[in-house]
Order: structure tokens, then C-alpha cells, then sequence
């Protein structure tokens, strides 16, 4: 009983430290000289986004100082002044929690093309494969095996919103606002459920600890 209960608390010790959330990238993308790009930005709780100013790559700065247009969870401002190459930034400030600033970067080139991007896909996919893993894991296991199936059922929940989350964060999916707020929601959702799966998990543990409190410490006495 006693080996049972520590392998019970490790498990329950396993899920509460995996509780964290996946950091969004601040990099819109990569596009092609003397075209429109739209600078964007996701804020599921912003009722307004301001663009603030641009910078060029030759250092000088224009100061736009107009609110971005809103569509659901997305906000964009149609830019086109991309006669230089190199590497821009716009600085934005919205009313999330208050006001929430934010410098975003973005790259013109000859062709608009990013030789990250196979990475990002790759790493996407990877994602999705680890995910697909862990699901068939936490289906095969039977009852028996109650804190390893809970284990990976918890960790395929865990990379799943990291996937939608790094999916919605890349400029590899920043070109279509339906798009965006579809990810968004998906998001939003998955990760809900997340939270009510964390509070279910610590919960239960913490039964399982008061039982073994209860047949160990105070039935004893």
C-alpha cells in the first residue's frame, strides 16, 4: 500500500509541475519588397489595438498612431511602404488586463520566402505526431494502469494546446484572419478543457492522499 501511495503522489506531482503555458512569438514573418503586408495582431480580450509607429531597417520611424481593424480575435493594419529591405518592427498597445504593450517584427526581401519555415512545419508536425502517440498510449492502457493512462491522457491535452498555440503564434498561418480566429478558438476551448483536467487530476490525488492518510495514520491509532 505504501509503495502504491508513493507511486500515486510522484504521478500527482508530475501533473502539477507540467502545468505551464507555451510562449507566442512576437514575429509576424517574411515578405516581398514593395507589396502590402498586413501587420496583425491576436488579442482574444482587446476591444481595441492601437498601432503606435513602425520602424524601418535604416533606422528612421513613422508614426502611424491609428487603431487596427478588428475582426473577432484579430486585428490588422494594412501597410505599404516596403520600398527598403531588412528588418521592420511596429509598436502596438491594446486593453488586455489593462494596457498591454508590444513590438512585433517583421522581415521584407526579394522574394518573401523564410528558410525557417521548414523548420516551423516540421516542428508542427512533430507536435502532432507526439500527440497521436500519447492518445493511442492512454487508449491502449486498462483501467489498472489508472495514473500512467491519466499521465498520458494529461500530456496529450498538454501537447495539443501546445500545438494549436504554436500553430497560432507562427507567420507561417498569419495570412488569412478566418484562419486565425478558427486556431484561436480551438485554442481557447482546448485549453479550457485543460484546466478543468488539471483541477480533476489535483483533486484526485488529493483524495488518494486523504484515503491513505485515513488507512495508514489514523486507523492505526
Amino acid at each position: 500500500m505504501v509503495i502504491k501511495m508513493k507511486k500515486n503522489i510522484l504521478f500527482g506531482l508530475i501533473f502539477i509541475l507540467l502545468m505551464s503555458s507555451v510562449l507566442a512569438n512576437s514575429e509576424l514573418g517574411y515578405f516581398t519588397q514593395k507589396e502590402e503586408v498586413q501587420l496583425l495582431q491576436i488579442c482574444d480580450s482587446c476591444s481595441y489595438v492601437n498601432l503606435n509607429s513602425v520602424s524601418f531597417p535604416n533606422g528612421s520611424v513613422s508614426f502611424i498612431n491609428k487603431n487596427m481593424t478588428k475582426n473577432s480575435y484579430t486585428f490588422n493594419y494594412t501597410f505599404s511602404d516596403t520600398e527598403q529591405m531588412g528588418e521592420y518592427s511596429y509598436f502596438i498597445c491594446g486593453d488586455k488586463d489593462g494596457v498591454v504593450c508590444e513590438e512585433i517584427i517583421f522581415t521584407i526581401n526579394g522574394n518573401g520566402l523564410n528558410s525557417n519555415n521548414f523548420n516551423q512545419t516540421g516542428s508542427i508536425l512533430a507536435l502532432i505526431l507526439i500527440v497521436a502517440i500519447l492518445l493511442v498510449f492512454a487508449f491502449k492502457l486498462d483501467d489498472i494502469h489508472i495514473n500512467l493512462k491519466l499521465f498520458f491522457m494529461y500530456m496529450t491535452f498538454l501537447f495539443g494546446v501546445g500545438a494549436l498555440n504554436f500553430i497560432r503564434a507562427s507567420s507561417l498561418y498569419l495570412t488569412s484572419p478566418a484562419v486565425i480566429n478558427t486556431v484561436v478558438t480551438l485554442y481557447r476551448v482546448s485549453t479550457l478543457i485543460l484546466y478543468i483536467f488539471t483541477a480533476y487530476i489535483v483533486i484526485y490525488y488529493v483524495y488518494v492522499l486523504f484515503m491513505w492518510i485515513n488507512d495508514n495514520l489514523i486507523k492505526k491509532k
